[in-house]
């Protein structure tokens, strides 16, 4: 096979070709002469014979079209669509299309958890949190994060999509408890050990606190005589655990050899013969019979001979109590000796006790000769319906009777009629009493009614009415459990204000008290601010507010801030204090300090530091270097200047042809160097000297 998919086979006189190998399937030879070189699938294979020429190539392209594979041999193809449509993916299942691509990188849909697919509404997606959950943009990210969290603290599910905070404890070793299903779990009072060996005990080493008790092979657990508790060693092989008053009881081996004193036994039940040597306990006589029975019952018989009770030739009777005052005997009846589950014992015949056989959903009944049986469960709706002379069956209810009679009595101030009595009876009632009808029990009476009245419940059982108000909007409002409502101002306990007039544009405020008459704050001239006036009084508005705290932007260390002409910006304000040092900076050396101050004020990305170091010796060469400054110089700006002063200690050694002492800020660091400076252009870093030193200065630079 050539390139460009054409095979040449050719003959040279002296070679002949006798086999073509293809990819798989191994050589094969000529018949008659003649290899069929044939395609499949997309594939085929053209032959010239004038020029001894196999053409193998594609079928079906069009022109533009994108090739698709169609199976393992077989390549399909897409057509073109509209310019700028891309390939797009529709999955392992179909072949790709073009479609139109809204915009480079867009996200065209966002799934959640449930809900489906959402689509952005003007090319953008909201992502908000819920509950406990806030999300919080920057650039191109989105950060979805808890809130309202502490450092230790345990989160605990407050309903289905909040958490709620379990502070921690500031004793180690308590352990969450749960409260029950209503609350939520608590650390314990008592400590527990954070690890065990194998084999421990816990205990109370004192009040709430748990301890890990050691062990110890083959021990038994004791106490103290304060009642502490131990594992005492396992003792020699026969010793036994004896007790020891007001001490821990110990093992102790027992005595190997003693002597009998004396065995007795009892008249007329119990015989020892040689009782200080070898005794010989055995039952006596007399019996009643002299001899025991096989298979029957022994009774006592108190301080008299012992007495049988010999069994009975039949089986399946019981023996039965024959109360404080006589011997038990076995009954006549006899019962069955096993039983299937929810049987019924009955009598089958005389003194044969027997097993009834039970049904689902039945009733017991008995048959015309008194014999009992599980009447089996009937349809719904039945009804167990008695036959003179027969069992009682489950039977369908009547749907239909026949009215003999029916007539109205005169009561209580009403009245009636019946129409067709005796077959289809139509019952018309009358009252000569008006207005809304109330009973006490007894009686019926009416109560006149007024139009547009609130009708309201009177003593006993009478009905009285609240006439309305006559200002529309009036709410009804409760007197309590003793009093007819009334029409008025609705008060803060029930959802009102308590007021009944408000000042146009004013703000509505709590009362003095949870159930106090709301309150007004007067409205003021434009751009005034309301501003609080403490937990005890009414907030006010100021043309010059003072907000105390003030934080705007999202959380320490964001970009957000104040914003300044909406393009300037303070993202952090901050005061603190640093520990300045005193070093060489070719070897640090050591250094014997007095005192080190340092404290700073942080603007937006501007730090401002003062400070004083003074000291009695240090050991280190090179110029000397300030360092531990609050914040890391910023490296893209020229290095900062500062001033310094010295105050006491021994005098410096200045740099020749230099007049004056500065501080110079070291960048991408957190320290200075103090620098000295010439009118004809001298410059040097001042050389540490193991002596006294005592400076303070100030400089300021950015982050």
């Amino acid at each position: 096979m050539s390139q460009a998919g054409i095979l040449n086979v050719k003959g040279d006189g002296t070679s002949v070709v006798s086999t073509l190998t293809g990819n798989s399937g191994g050589p094969v030879p000529p018949t008659a002469s003649n290899i069929n070189v044939v395609g499949t699938g997309s594939i085929t294979v053209v032959g010239t014979p004038g020029t001894s020429t196999l053409t193998t190539e594609l079928t079906g392209l069009t022109n533009h079209d994108v090739l698709v594979g169609a199976g393992t041999a077989t390549i399909t193809s897409v057509s073109p669509s509209t310019a700028g449509f891309v390939l797009t993916s529709n999955g392992i299942s179909a072949d790709p299309s073009f479609q139109v691509n809204s915009a480079a990188g867009a996200i065209l849909t966002v799934t959640g958890n449930s809900g489906g697919q959402e689509s952005p509404s003007a090319n953008n997606f909201n992502i908000l949190g819920s509950g406990s959950i806030t999300s919080v943009g920057s650039a191109a990210t989105e950060t979805i994060q808890l809130t309202g969290l502490t450092n230790h603290a345990l989160q605990v599910g407050a309903g289905t999509t909040t958490l709620t905070q379990l502070a921690t404890t500031a004793t180690a070793g308590q352990v969450l408890q749960s409260a029950g299903a209503s609350a939520d779990p608590a650390y314990s009072t008592a400590t527990y050990p954070s690890t065990t060996t194998i084999n421990q005990l816990l205990y109370s080493s004192s009040a709430n606190t748990i301890t890990g008790l050691s062990t110890a092979n083959n021990g038994v657990l004791i106490t103290s005589t304060t009642g502490v508790p131990s594992v005492l060693p396992d003792g020699t092989t026969g010793q036994i655990l004896t007790a020891t008053t007001g001490s821990p009881p110990s093992w102790v081996s027992p005595a190997t050899s003693g002597t009998v004193t004396s065995v007795s036994g009892t008249a007329n039940q119990v015989s020892v013969a040689t009782g200080t040597t070898t005794p010989v306990i055995s039952l006596i006589g007399p019996y009643s019979p002299a001899t025991y029975t096989a298979h029957g019952v022994l009774i006592g018989e108190g301080t008299s001979s012992i007495v049988g009770v010999g069994p009975t030739a039949t089986a399946g009777q019981v023996l039965q109590s024959g109360g404080s005052s006589a011997d038990p005997a076995f009954s006549t009846a006899a019962y069955p000796a096993t039983t299937t589950i929810n049987q019924v014992l009955y009598s089958s015949a005389a003194n044969t006790v027997s097993g009834l056989s039970t049904a689902n959903n039945g009733v017991l009944i008995t048959s015309a000769g008194g014999v009992p049986s599980i009447l089996a469960d009937g349809t719904t709706g039945q009804i167990l319906t008695a036959t003179t002379g027969s069992p009682p069956s489950w039977a369908s209810p009547a749907t239909s009777g026949t009215v003999t009679s029916v007539s109205v009595a005169s009561a209580n101030g009403f009245a009636g009629t019946v129409a067709n009595a005796t077959t289809t009876p139509a019952i018309t009632l009358s009252t000569s009493i008006t207005g809304v009808l109330s009973g006490n029990g007894t009686a019926i009476s009416g109560s006149a009614v007024t139009q547009h009245d609130v009708l309201v419940g009177g003593a006993t059982n009478a009905i009285t009415s609240v006439a309305p108000s006559g200002t529309s909007g009036v709410p009804l409002i409760s007197q309590g459990s003793s009093s007819d409502p009334v029409f008025g101002t609705a008060v803060v306990a029930g959802g009102g204000t308590g007021n009944t007039t408000q000042p146009a544009y004013s703000l509505v405020c709590g009362g003095t008290t949870t159930t106090g008459a709301f309150q007004s704050v007067a409205d003021v001239a434009t751009g005034s601010v309301l501003i609080s006036g403490g937990t005890g009084a009414l907030p006010s508005y100021s043309a010059y507010p003072q907000i105390s705290g003030l934080g705007i932007g999202a959380s320490p260390g964001s970009t957000a801030g104040i914003t300044f002409n909406g393009t300037n910006f303070i993202n952090n304000y901050a005061i603190g204090t640093f520990t300045p040092t005193w070093y060489g900076s070719t070897t640090t050396g050591t250094t014997t300090y007095i005192a080190q101050v340092g404290s700073y004020t942080r603007i937006g990305n501007l730090v401002q530091c003062q400070f004083q170091v003074v000291g009695t010796a240090a050991t280190g060469t090179g110029n000397i270097t300030i360092g531990g400054l609050p914040f890391t110089i910023n490296s893209s700006n020229v290095a900062p200047v500062g001033t310094i002063l010295g105050v006491g200690g021994a005098a410096l050694i200045w740099p020749t042809g230099t007049t004056m002492i500065n501080l110079e800020g070291n960048t991408n660091t957190t320290t200075m160097i103090i620098f000295a400076t010439g009118s004809a252009g001298n410059f040097g870093g001042f050389q540490i000297a193991n002596t006294s030193f005592n400076y303070v200065g100030n400089i300021i630079y950015q982050i």
